[in-house]
């Protein structure tokens, strides 16, 4: 029910006794695990779906699941082991799976619908307030400074949610910062 991974003896060995002859690899407990950096543990949960991409396997794609969030950290790497069981694959494309094989975990910790994605240097950080707003051009080319709140970040977009912002709206991004309200504004071609 496996496949042979290694084999310590050949036909006509002589063997000691309790002495390791093969390694089977059952490819159904096969699974992956996952490096993740302390600030992204807490949003990692049992259960939610991943994407698993390897190295040697550049077009292929793997379903997996959360199975479990290891309750100790690494101290040197800031990470925690998550383990990742596959999910979904059929038999074939499980056997392309190897041991030891380097790859890229994306978890799935939640979905936003309805919100809009802009660039970080479209927001505009009070310091004093704590607050955000972004600066949208109007259809008649006035600056209009909507005060907005912040969701999740990656390293060069934020989620925003605001009254004021209307899908397709056109962002300032540079330059933003000295704009007052209702400034007129043309954009650069």
């Amino acid at each position: 029910g496996g496949i042979v991974a290694t084999r310590s003896a050949t036909e006509g060995d002589l063997v000691a006794e309790n002495a390791e002859l093969v390694t089977l690899l059952d490819l159904s407990t096969l699974v992956f695990v996952a490096d993740v950096p302390l600030p992204d543990v807490p949003q990692v949960r049992p259960g939610e779906r991943a994407i698993l991409i390897f190295q040697a396997l550049p077009d292929d794609r793997f379903s997996a699941v959360v199975e479990a969030v290891n309750p100790q950290s690494d101290p040197q790497s800031q990470t925690v082991k998550v383990r990742l069981r596959f999910a979904g694959q059929d038999e074939k494309k499980k056997r392309l799976l190897r041991t030891d094989m380097n790859g890229i975990a994306r978890i799935v910790t939640g979905r936003h619908a309805g919100v809009f994605i802009v660039p970080k240097s479209a927001l505009i950080r009070n310091d004093e307030t704590d607050t955000y707003t972004v600066v949208v051009a109007t259809p008649d080319s006035l600056a209009r400074i909507v005060p907005v709140e912040v969701g999740t970040r990656t390293d060069s977009l934020a989620e925003v949610t605001g009254k004021g912002l209307l899908p397709g709206a056109a962002v300032v991004v540079e330059g933003n910062y000295s704009l007052a309200d209702s400034t007129r504004i043309a954009p650069l071609r």
